[in-house]
């Protein structure tokens, strides 16, 4: 049985603009059912040109803005609104991460 996986990505200022496209692009290519996994992007020491760029490269993904830098903060922060999202499973991943296009059907076996 396929489980709903909840895929948490921190960006931190400039990451998502040095390192999105090739993330955002792997997750997209995943040889997993598209409405069982949700990508949630923590925007984490947040500003309206982070959010502006994120909304705009990864439309489909959930941003959650948040002002304080702490890391293991913000993915709480994304874990929680995943499970009242629904979510049961999640993958706490970095954002300059290339997934393989087999790599969440291979976690979730």
């Amino acid at each position: 049985m396929n489980k709903k996986v909840a895929i948490i990505l921190v960006n931190y200022k400039d990451y998502a603009e040095r390192f999105l496209a090739e993330c955002r692009d792997s997750l997209r290519a995943q040889n997993y059912p598209k409405d069982l996994y949700k990508v949630y992007i923590v925007d984490n020491a947040s500003s309206g040109d982070s959010r502006e760029y994120l909304k705009e490269n990864f439309s489909e993904a959930i941003i959650i803005p948040r002002d304080n830098g702490n890391y293991t903060a913000a993915n709480n922060l994304g874990i929680k609104k995943a499970q009242d999202d629904g979510f049961e499973s999640f993958v706490i991943a970095n954002i300059d991460t290339k997934f393989d296009n087999n790599w969440l059907k291979e976690l979730v076996k």
